[in-house]
């Protein structure tokens, strides 16, 4: 019978030493197992940030999640994309959390419910939830990357009067305005 976190495919095979690790595992240590005879593998878990997708194999390792992904969880065979809960955002390797998937620079971060679901949950919690999108700053105005709030955004050069639904004006043939402004009138 196979150890813990491992299998066969070598059918009617009852020893150990024929078996693999399992996706989200890696060999540790012990036997090389895989048919190759021997001692049977001693099967790990991938950390969270890591995975290894390939099962029944004990030569693959775990691999830390490429950008714009992460992974919570122990065991993984592969990671979850940013993207597909919180829109433009992107992760660090290794990123463990939807909280490592932080808006990119011209954008922020809102709560996408109603405020009601929103005041139940703690800071934290609602950082790490998809209640919780990355969106644009409005027309010709901008943001540093993880921008937690609309009112980063800022006017590019040459933009002012910056308005909350509308965002930046630009300015009017021979007028100038430096980038950053958010006064009602620069140009």
């Amino acid at each position: 019978e196979c150890p813990t976190h491992s299998a066969t495919t070598i059918n009617g095979s009852s020893q150990a030493s024929d078996c693999s690790c399992i996706a989200g595992y890696e060999n540790s240590g012990g036997g090389s197992g895989g048919g190759q005879g021997g001692n049977p593998p001693t099967c790990t878990a991938c950390a969270p940030g890591w995975f290894k997708w390939q099962p029944l194999n004990n030569t693959a390792r775990c691999v830390k999640c490429k950008r714009d992904t992460y992974v919570p969880s122990i065991a993984a065979a592969s990671c979850l994309r940013c993207s597909a809960l919180r829109l433009n955002s992107r992760s660090a390797t290794g990123s463990t959390s939807l909280a490592d998937c932080v808006c990119q620079r011209g954008g922020y971060l809102s709560c996408s419910a109603n405020e009601e679901s929103a005041v139940s949950l703690s800071v934290e919690t609602a950082m790490a939830s998809s209640l919780f999108q990355c969106y644009y700053c409005p027309q010709h105005s901008t943001s540093l990357a993880n921008s937690t709030d609309r009112s980063a955004c800022s006017c590019l050069k040459n933009a002012d009067r910056f308005h909350p639904d509308d965002g930046c004006s630009l300015c009017r043939g021979g007028e100038f305005a430096p980038a950053g402004g958010n006064s009602s009138s620069l140009c």
